[in-house]
């Protein structure tokens, strides 16, 4: 771990009395704290979004989905936003948004489902492409081509629907 992040991370479990939880979970609520507190602008407790476990959470991406994970990232927010700038939400609206990503995080089920639905819309179209070897996924997933269309898809389905 870079120097300057395990400053800060001890500082913020001091701070935050989790010094005696494991470093991987000082880490996640860490940067839960960091992601939301920065989205809202305000403090939040990281606790109320934090999953015990190495199952699902905000950076518990099962191993499988671990090379789509910016796509996973990206389509729960382009999802939750409905593709909306954040930056020009109102702030009630910023804080409807944040609301439900927080919810969606406390809802284990419902973030699997999320994470599953945008690593379907993923793999269809890898399928549809005949992409089939790690190097190729890996290399199709960063093409802007890719990205649009699984934007497009992603924005005509709900991710939370089983």
């Amino acid at each position: 771990m870079n120097p300057v992040i395990r400053a800060q991370l001890r500082e913020f479990a001091k701070a935050n009395s989790i010094s005696l939880e494991p470093e991987e979970k000082q880490f996640e609520i860490y940067a839960i704290f960091s992601v939301l507190s920065g989205l809202l602008g305000e403090t939040i407790d990281s606790y109320d979004v934090h999953l015990d476990g190495d199952e699902f959470g905000v950076d518990g991406i099962e191993n499988r989905f671990k090379t789509f994970r910016h796509y996973i990232l990206a389509g729960i927010g382009l999802h939750m936003t409905r593709a909306s700038n954040v930056f020009s939400m109102k702030k009630a609206k910023l804080a409807a948004t944040a609301d439900a990503i927080i919810k969606l995080c406390k809802d284990e089920e419902g973030l699997k489902t999320s994470v599953i639905n945008v690593v379907s819309i993923i793999e269809i179209r890898l399928k549809e492409m005949g992409i089939t070897t790690q190097e190729r996924v890996r290399d199709t997933i960063r093409s802007e081509t890719f990205a649009a269309t699984f934007k497009e898809r992603l924005l005509a389905t709900d991710i939370q629907s089983k």
